[in-house]
């Protein structure tokens, strides 16, 4: 039995719904995730409505030094738990970010090809779900035939977020644990990328005057 763990979005709402499981294995051994609905990173030329996480504070954000997308930021959170992803969805420019931050072996399914910032092709709506379906069993069978790998680091996780503004940093470090690293960046360090993410989250977070419901 294969569990795989749908993931919306967005880091902070990770783990939803399990589908399919597999004799017995621990449950997060015998687990994949699948992520959806991606745009491309923040600064992408023409990527339709590229940012990561959060279009107006963010920047850049990097992992180890490495600067990352949404994707694989997820792909680091469910790597904490020994989870790979097996497949993906988003626009066209997500491939290529994906292939070069995640392990390979994963399935993508477009759903539109973008022709700039704020314009995209779509796919009519049976068509993507017709490639969506194919994608996530190839990527079900991918998985039993331990094709992919769960993103994981030696050693601890460092997390940095370069904003646009200065004060967003500033106030970013008021949270324990987030140090500033420039005019405008913070980071946070943990011993998984899951305790590193909960922890840079909570510094964006405070740097937005959030109120305390977006701390959960």
């Amino acid at each position: 039995m294969v569990r795989v763990f749908v993931c919306v979005k967005e880091p902070v709402h990770v783990f939803l719904v399990s589908l399919y499981r597999r004799p017995p294995r621990s449950t997060l051994s015998s687990s994949s995730a699948a992520s959806n609905v991606y745009k491309r990173q923040a600064g992408t030329p023409g990527g339709v409505l590229s940012h990561t996480l959060l279009s107006l504070h963010v920047c850049n954000f990097r992992i180890n030094g490495d600067i990352v997308g949404e994707a694989a930021i997820n792909t680091a959170i469910c790597g904490s738990f020994q989870v790979p992803v097996t497949m993906i969805s988003g626009n066209s420019e997500v491939l290529p970010e994906a292939t070069a931050t995640m392990p390979g072996g994963f399935t993508f399914a477009t759903t539109k090809k973008s022709i700039g910032y704020t314009a995209a092709i779509c796919k009519s709506l049976p068509e993507s779900h017709a490639e969506i379906k194919t994608a996530a069993h190839d990527a079900v069978l991918n998985f039993r035939e331990n094709a992919v790998s769960p993103l994981t680091y030696q050693g601890q996780v460092t997390m940095e977020v370069e904003a646009y503004r200065r004060e967003f940093a500033d106030k970013a470090c008021v949270v324990a644990g987030i140090e500033k690293t420039g005019e405008r960046s913070f980071a946070a360090t943990a011993d998984t990328a899951a305790e590193c993410f909960e922890l840079i989250w909570r510094g964006i977070t405070y740097g937005m005057d959030e109120p305390p419901w977006m701390l959960v």
